[in-house]
C-alpha cells in the first residue's frame, strides 16, 4: 500500500492541471463571447481585456465553499480510503483479484459520477460567471433569469424563470446560476437602456465596430485579444 498514495497524488496533480486549463479557457471564451454579443446587439462601451490577476482570482474563487482544487483533493482522499479498504479486506478474506477489482469498481462508480457532477457544475459556474462579468463591463444594471424548462427542472429554478434582478444583488445559488449541482439555467441582460450604435470598444477610445456579418474570431483578432495560459497563473 505504500506505493499507492504517491501514484494517486501524481494522478490528481495531473487532473488538477487539466481542470484548471478547462475552467480557465471556458471562462475566457465565455467572457469575450459575452462582450462580443453585447456589442453586436448594439451596445457601446469600453471593456478591459482579461489579465493574469483577473483570471487567477476567478479560478480561486470558492463559489460553493471550497475551490475546485480542494474538492479534488477531498475526492483523492476518498479514493485512497476506498482502495485501501478494498485491498485490505480482499487480502484478509483471500479474495481473488477479479473480486477485489469488481468491489473497487462498484465503489468507484459512485466516485466517478460524483467527479462528473463536480466538473459539469464547476464548468457551469465559470460560464455563468464569465457572462456576469461581461454584463458588468457593459454597465448592465439588471439581468433576467432563464430556467432550463425541461422535465428535470427543479421547482426553485422554475419559480425564478423570467424574474429580473439587479446586478448588484446577483448571488450564486440564490438568484444566479448555478443554483445547485448540475443546474442548467442561464441569464440574459435586461436591456432597459438605449443603444448608441453597433460597436464594442477595447481599452481607451479605439473603437472596433461589430457589424452583423462579423464573426467572433474576427472581432477577437481586431481587438488583439489573446487567451491567457491558465497553467502560467
Amino acid at each position: 500500500m505504500t506505493n499507492i498514495d504517491p501514484k494517486l497524488t501524481d494522478l490528481f496533480f495531473k487532473q488538477n492541471k487539466e481542470m484548471k486549463v478547462l475552467f480557465g479557457n471556458t471562462y475566457q471564451n465565455e467572457f469575450y463571447n459575452s462582450v462580443f454579443d453585447l456589442g453586436k446587439g448594439g451596445m457601446e462601451f469600453n471593456f478591459t481585456p482579461l489579465n493574469s490577476n483577473a483570471l487567477a482570482k476567478i479560478l480561486a474563487y470558492p463559489w460553493s465553499g471550497a475551490d475546485f482544487s480542494d474538492r479534488l483533493w477531498d475526492n483523492k482522499d476518498k479514493l485512497y480510503r476506498n482502495l485501501k479498504q478494498t485491498m485490505t479486506q480482499g487480502l484478509v478474506q483471500g479474495q481473488p483479484y477479479d473480486k477485489m477489482i469488481k468491489n473497487l469498481a462498484d465503489k468507484m462508480d459512485v466516485s466517478y459520477r460524483q467527479a462528473g457532477v463536480l466538473v459539469k457544475t464547476e464548468t457551469s459556474h465559470f460560464m455563468n460567471q464569465a457572462q456576469l462579468d461581461g454584463y458588468k463591463e457593459a454597465d448592465i444594471e439588471e439581468y433576467r433569469f432563464l430556467a432550463a424548462m425541461e422535465e428535470r427542472t427543479c421547482p426553485e429554478c422554475e419559480s425564478l424563470d423570467g424574474q429580473v434582478f439587479k446586478m448588484s444583488e446577483a448571488s450564486v445559488g440564490e438568484n444566479y446560476p448555478p443554483m445547485h449541482p448540475l443546474c442548467r439555467c442561464s441569464t440574459i441582460p435586461e436591456m432597459g437602456q438605449s443603444h448608441k450604435g453597433t460597436r464594442a470598444a477595447k481599452i481607451g477610445d479605439e473603437w472596433v465596430e461589430v457589424p452583423e456579418t462579423m464573426t467572433f474570431e474576427e472581432w477577437r483578432k481586431a481587438n488583439e485579444l489573446a487567451y491567457l495560459n491558465p497553467l502560467s497563473i
